[in-house]
């Protein structure tokens, strides 16, 4: 069973719905601009969420206790689409052993964010200082600890930081590891705490509005191995 791309879209009144059990995918823009969906139960057979599928839904200011939704992923999920919660006021996400796939940064702009958890000895994800990390492709996911720390460094082995990582993060100076090869799109885009940033030699790759309005950042040095800005 499959819920269609955009079957709920626009739903403005929605505030519950339960799937039934023989549900495996939910298709990409499913449930997009739900804001008032908080309550969603997600079945045990369940294998795909797509992309978009829950993006701009669960708005913590537009639910009645005013906080952020939990949501719990069934064991037995595997594909976790781009952008699958993006801009949602999810408050809490797990990703099961079961999960081999997340798609570009699914958790990008959940500013109600304050915890992903990932079981001890995950094969294809890791968890350390609030930030998601693909292990297979040496991907940083995401990184939620928008609060947290006036400086970030990235995870030694990190090839690819995935789009709107940093967009709100209140951080003073990100200092990229040494191996990283590609920033994607919209980094830092509107990062109005940001002063410094330290690039690597041997970077590639800046995607497109990497610091799109950082207006504290004076000086940024990108090294000469860099091929496509």
């Amino acid at each position: 069973l499959t819920i269609g791309p955009y079957s709920f879209l626009p739903n403005l009144s929605l505030k519950e719905i339960i799937l039934p059990q023989s549900l495996k995918t939910i298709s990409d823009f499913a449930f997009i601009s739900c804001e008032r969906l908080s309550s969603i139960n997600l079945p045990s057979k369940l294998e795909t969420i797509g992309s978009f599928a829950f993006a701009g839904s669960f708005y913590s200011s537009l639910i009645m206790n005013n906080a952020g939704v939990p949501i719990v992923l069934p064991e037995g999920l595997q594909f976790i689409g781009d952008y699958a919660f993006f801009n949602s006021g999810i408050q809490s996400i797990n990703i099961p052993k079961s999960v081999v796939y997340l798609g570009i940064n699914p958790f990008a702009e959940c500013d109600d964010l304050v915890e992903i958890s990932v079981p001890e000895g995950h094969v294809s994800f890791h968890l350390t200082n609030k930030t998601l990390y693909d292990k297979v492709r040496n991907r940083m996911v995401t990184y939620y600890g928008q609060n947290e720390v006036p400086e970030k460094t990235l995870r030694d082995g990190t090839l690819i930081i995935d789009d709107r990582n940093f967009s709100n993060a209140n951080i003073q100076r990100l200092v990229f590891n040494k191996e990283l090869m590609i920033i994607c799109d919209d980094v830092l885009t509107y990062n109005s705490t940001i002063e410094e940033v330290v690039l690597p030699q041997g970077l590639r790759e800046i995607g497109m509005n990497f610091m799109k309005s950082c207006k504290q950042v004076a000086t940024v040095i990108v090294p000469e191995s860099v091929t496509i800005i």
